[in-house]
């Protein structure tokens, strides 16, 4: 079983040699491990559905993970899209980027990044989107390096706890 570890200071220096693959059923627990431990949340229920969706012959695996030294340091979730939503180019989304933080400013996400753009060229997508937090810098800064624009499209969301069944019905009824 493959597990997320601390990179020992003295390595720090040294050009790490990193393995970027497909994500595998087998990677399972240090995906969930990692994430858990940068996140504070357990999500294994939330990755077993999304390796559930990655393993229909259908599916064209995209999600991958890198790795150093046999450790699982860090992994991207991705997927494509033919005509959902309403867009008709071909495109496709990063669900999750992670990195561990031992590991982070060593170029691993920009090389998980890079694989699954090359991935997504030669599979014939035009765009790739993502969602990041107003208040992750970090995060958005990365993208924004590593070419990403803010787009025209409009993320929109509704708050279903505060949301009353009845709220803007006559509204909507006009428009659609």
């Amino acid at each position: 079983m493959k597990s997320t570890i601390p990179l020992p200071h003295a390595l720090e220096s040294v050009k790490l040699k990193v393995l970027i693959r497909i994500f595998q059923q087998e990677d399972l627990p240090g995906v969930t491990r990692l994430d858990r431990n940068v996140g504070g949340k357990d999500r294994t229920k939330y990755y077993e559905r999304k390796l559930q969706h990655l393993s229909n012959k259908d599916q064209i695996r995209t999600s991958l993970v890198a790795e150093v030294d046999g450790n699982l340091v860090g992994f991207l979730m991705g997927y494509i899209y033919y005509g959902e939503y309403g867009i008709p180019e071909n495109s496709a989304s990063i669900d999750t980027i992670l990195v561990h933080p031992e590991f982070r400013g060593r170029t691993i996400g920009e090389q998980l990044l890079r694989t699954f753009v090359s991935q997504m060229r030669a599979l014939g997508v035009d765009r790739i989107y993502t969602l990041v937090d107003w208040s992750d810098t970090g995060l958005s800064g990365f993208f924004a390096k590593c070419g990403f624009r803010p787009s025209p499209k409009m993320n929109l969301e509704l708050d279903v706890r505060e949301a009353s069944e009845n709220s803007n019905l006559e509204m909507v009824s006009e428009y659609l």
